[in-house]
């Protein structure tokens, strides 16, 4: 089991997953750590896949669909804004999801 501060729990041999993520809508992180990218239904379909990788930290999802109509592009990365911040940057494309970060 992968947990990171209470927010994302992520069990190797169960089918459990768990990830509590915060939207940074209109904001991107325009960084070269992409793990991989899919074009998905919603938010939910973009927030399993990052889970289920255990090198997944956030992901950035389309604000609009795809030219079907039907899927969102998703791009999990490997990164998050707090190791990134210098490319976490205003977008008119994407809408960014990171896990909650707890300073206390």
């Amino acid at each position: 089991m992968l947990l990171i501060s209470n927010q994302v729990e992520r069990e190797e041999d169960e089918h459990i997953h768990y990830g509590n993520f915060k939207a940074f809508s209109n904001y991107t992180l325009n960084t070269s750590r992409v793990l991989a990218s899919f074009e998905v239904q919603d938010f939910f379909d973009c927030a399993f896949k990052c889970i289920g990788k255990a090198a997944c930290f956030s992901f950035n999802i389309a604000i609009l669909p795809s030219a079907n109509f039907y899927s969102y592009a998703c791009h999990l990365l490997a990164s998050d804004k707090y190791n990134d911040s210098s490319q976490f940057l205003q977008s008119q494309e994407f809408h960014h999801f990171a896990i909650v970060v707890s300073f206390n």
